[in-house]
């Protein structure tokens, strides 16, 4: 199955690092391999203001069931995006994955700085 990935604009994010840093790491690149998406970002329901950076395309995910697959995944981009702006911005953010079906079964993974948890420890 393959996965459509957004980055909201506040992550300031180049798609070819993150590209670059996923298929690097062997782990990540075992559960999908990352490219530039060519899809028409007119063809997903989302807002047109956080698509503006384009899309990344996971493909190939394969080796799970169902739900598993998809929280699996949305981990793996948490735990990339983090190491990749821990290292570009010297702090830790707390990242969200958001995961919107969209018309025809695909997923689209919405990928965003979220509020840090007072109740957590850094």
């Amino acid at each position: 199955m393959d996965y459509h990935i957004v980055f909201t604009p506040d992550l300031n994010m180049n798609l070819q690092d993150f590209i670059a840093a996923w298929n690097e790491t062997p782990d990540s690149r075992a559960l999908a391999e990352a490219q530039l998406d060519t899809q028409p970002l007119q063809s997903f329901s989302f807002d047109p203001q956080v698509l503006h950076q384009g899309l990344i395309l996971l493909s190939g995910v394969a080796g799970f069931a169902g739900g598993v697959a998809l929280d699996v995944l949305k981990d793996m981009v948490k735990d990339k995006l983090t190491e990749y702006l821990q290292q570009k911005l010297s702090r830790k953010p707390v990242i969200k994955v958001d995961a919107i079906r969209q018309p025809g079964g695909a997923y689209l993974l919405i990928v965003k700085e979220g509020e840090h948890d007072p109740h957590q420890h850094p």
